[in-house]
């Protein structure tokens, strides 16, 4: 006869792999969340900076006020012309991650395509080190779990 695993060996490994599933679980709930948050404020700031810049400046002559992180693009200006690599922008909030990262939003105003690019560099930075953080705490958990297994 061949002995199996002990009741205390079968417990302790079931608590492990519980515990491996709800970190796994909460790991991509956390991703989920952070990508969804960040693509709705980000709209949603961007949105309003957009309009704000339009209509004060934009439409009443004026060069447009915009912080340092931030550019405007104007479909048909000579003097902001959209980028070729911005010019297929599907309307709304996009990430842009290929070599610098930034926030674009896209709108049409009044027949003219508006693109508003924000440089993310620092929020990139603080999101690498939350999913580091993510990770440490995923294998922390499993870890303990396991142990009081």
């Amino acid at each position: 006869m061949t002995k199996g695993r002990s009741l205390k060996q079968s417990l302790g490994m079931l608590c492990g792999v519980i515990a491996a599933a709800c970190a796994v679980l909460y790991s991509i709930t956390l991703v989920y969340v952070l990508e969804t948050a960040e693509s709705k404020l980000m709209a949603s700031v961007m949105d309003d900076m957009l309009q704000t810049v339009v209509t004060a400046d934009i439409l009443q002559g004026k060069p447009p006020r915009l912080d340092q992180v931030s550019r405007l693009y104007i479909e048909g200006d000579p003097s902001r012309e959209i980028p070729d690599l911005f010019r297929h922008n599907p309307q709304g909030y996009t990430e842009f991650t290929d070599g610098e990262d930034l926030h674009t939003y896209t709108k049409i105003i009044n027949g003219k395509r508006y693109v508003l690019t924000r440089h993310q560099g620092n929020f990139e930075i603080w999101e690498r080190h939350l999913f580091r953080i993510g990770v440490v705490g995923f294998l922390l958990l499993i870890a303990i779990c396991s142990f009081v297994g």
